[in-house]
């Protein structure tokens, strides 16, 4: 597992990975942008030049392997227009709240994490999602011609961890199959086909019953796998497993190149850094490695961003975007003002990976979303309550409001706190503890995904849904506070200088002892002395 989770992870910035962090080379000099800050003419050319010859076939390899996270969406959203629908409670009666039905899938997501990052590391990233796509239908057909709710219990259980997979083989496979200068832009790939899944769903839920939704849900998979088998696999694992003539025809035929020495360079790049990862891990990190200061800080960091996110309300609103607004009682058809938020939710996943990130930072971004959310859950929250005060009947002239809320919930969302704690969680956690660490913070998040949407209906239960969103607005209030007091802003720092921020004064002066003491007599600073200059310059390359 610990062998790719650091990948599971980094890529599960899914594709809250942004341009930024993966800067377009040659976008310095004659690429600067104007003193607007508008996105340079011929860096947006370049960025929408992504079907040219030579990149035609990377971008197949994309398109194909992100249809993996298209039945994704299907998953996350299936419960959402199938609850509300009359035949599936007549087909169900003790089905109760559903929120068994809406949160299983959550759960075999959470056991799917760990079980994807073996197999991409021992079978491959392609032979991963080719072999998670047949038990991927077969969960959906199970949902489908379900006798009794165990079956159907199975079913989103088994889809559940299917789609938790993709999360793991489809962002490493992106990653590894792109050029450094466009993978930034392909990384947006996969949460936007997420997005366009989760849309997909609503709509088509919204035109058929649950039955036929459940069966074209369950074709996709189909449909992936033998488009897969058209696709190489990754020229990066092919290295790590001691095939270089396979890597070499692999990327070969994804670069379009017409002989071998065009993708020499890539080729070699990519075997030393398999060579310097394979250096570093020195057999791998421990538990012990974990209890340091400089470590945990990190880590803490990024768990209480995930608990924040997950426990913010954005999951039941994802789940139960149907039923709210039929509890709403606005005149709005519920099933099109969910179609409007998920439309919504596509457009902005899109702005914070050109724009956003490198212009404001990740802790402003963050602050900005929390702030938000908070504001528009309480509006919601008052809504609710005003209604209930009324008598069960919307309050006069606000029938606006839960649409409003919610978009603006979607959005908030999208901005800061969905894809920003993988970006930083990417960026801040060591490497020499990113594989165990990012695990771990892997499990916590499908962990509390799969309590927050468990728990919703049972709290909404218990306290309406007034409660529900009060309560969540006052924990996006602490998750600003948190953010505004612990959180470190990693915009325009190295590595390096990240990893210092959580260094305490001890180490760091421990640090400076042994830095002192290793510099030559008579040269403190390493200048003077020609032969210190020769080692230096030495060490400096072996590092690179």
């Amino acid at each position: 597992m610990s062998a790719t989770s650091e990948e599971s992870l980094s890529v599960s910035t899914l594709a809250s990975s942004t341009t930024a962090i993966h800067p377009d080379p040659g976008s310095q000099n004659g690429d600067s942008t104007t003193q607007f800050g508008t996105i340079s003419m011929r860096r947006l050319s370049r960025r929408l030049s992504l079907w040219r010859p030579k990149k035609r076939a990377t971008v197949l390899a994309v398109i194909v392997a992100t249809i993996g996270s298209f039945c994704l969406g299907n998953v996350l959203t299936w419960s959402s227009p199938v609850l509300p629908q009359e035949d599936f409670k007549k087909k169900f009666p003790d089905i109760g709240n559903g929120s068994w039905v809406a949160s299983l899938a959550l759960l075999g997501a959470l056991f799917a994490a760990p079980v994807s990052g073996f197999l991409i590391a021992k079978i491959g990233r392609r032979r991963t999602m080719l072999f998670t796509a047949f038990p991927f239908s077969i969960g959906w057909f199970l949902i489908a011609f379900a006798p009794d709710l165990p079956v159907l219990y199975i079913g989103r259980f088994l889809t559940g961890f299917c789609g938790g997979a993709f999360t793991v083989s489809v962002p490493a496979y992106v990653a590894e199959v792109t050029e450094d200068r466009i993978r930034g832009t392909l990384a947006v790939a996969f949460i936007l086909m997420l997005c366009i899944g989760i849309l997909f769903t609503i709509v088509l839920g919204a035109l058929v019953n649950w039955f036929v939704l459940s069966v074209v849900c369950g074709c996709i998979p189909i449909i992936f796998f033998f488009s897969m088998l058209c696709m190489p696999e990754s020229p990066r694992y092919l290295v790590m497993i001691q095939k270089p003539t396979a890597a070499r025809n692999a990327l070969k035929w994804l670069r379009r190149a017409s002989t071998k020495r065009y993708i020499e360079p890539e080729i070699t790049k990519i075997e030393s850094s398999v060579t310097a990862a394979n250096g570093k891990t020195n057999g791998g990190s421990s538990v012990k490695d974990l209890l340091k200061i400089r470590v945990l800080k990190p880590i803490f960091i990024s768990a209480a961003l995930m608990f924040f996110a997950q426990l913010s309300g954005m999951n039941g609103v994802s789940l139960y975007t149907v039923e709210i607004f039929a509890e709403a009682g606005t005149q709005m058809n519920a099933s099109v003002a969910s179609i409007i938020i998920l439309a919504t939710q596509a457009l902005t996943v899109l702005v914070v990976p050109f724009v956003l990130v490198e212009k404001l930072g990740r802790r402003s971004l963050l602050i900005i979303s929390e702030v938000v959310m908070c504001i528009s859950l309480t509006a919601l929250g008052t809504y609710f309550y005003l209604k209930d005060k009324n008598g069960g009947n919307p309050p006069d002239d606000l029938e606006w409001l839960p649409l409003v809320s919610l978009v603006a919930i979607t959005i908030g969302y999208n901005v800061g706190l969905g894809p920003i704690p993988w970006v930083l969680t990417a960026e801040i956690l060591p490497n020499h503890v990113k594989e165990l660490a990012s695990s771990c913070i892997s499990i916590c998040y499908w962990t509390l995904s799969f309590v927050a949407g468990k728990t919703f209906k049972d709290i909404k239960d218990v306290i309406g849904y007034s409660g529900v969103y009060w309560l969540s607005s006052g924990i996006c209030l602490i998750g600003a506070l948190f953010v505004l007091f612990f959180v470190p802003e990693t915009k325009g720092r190295s590595t390096d200088e990240i990893q210092k921020l959580f260094v305490t004064k001890k180490e760091s002066a421990q640090a400076e002892s042994s830095e002192q003491q290793t510099k030559p007599t008579g040269s403190p600073d390493g200048v003077d002395n020609p032969s210190f200059m020769s080692q230096s310059q030495g060490a400096n390359v072996n590092a690179v």
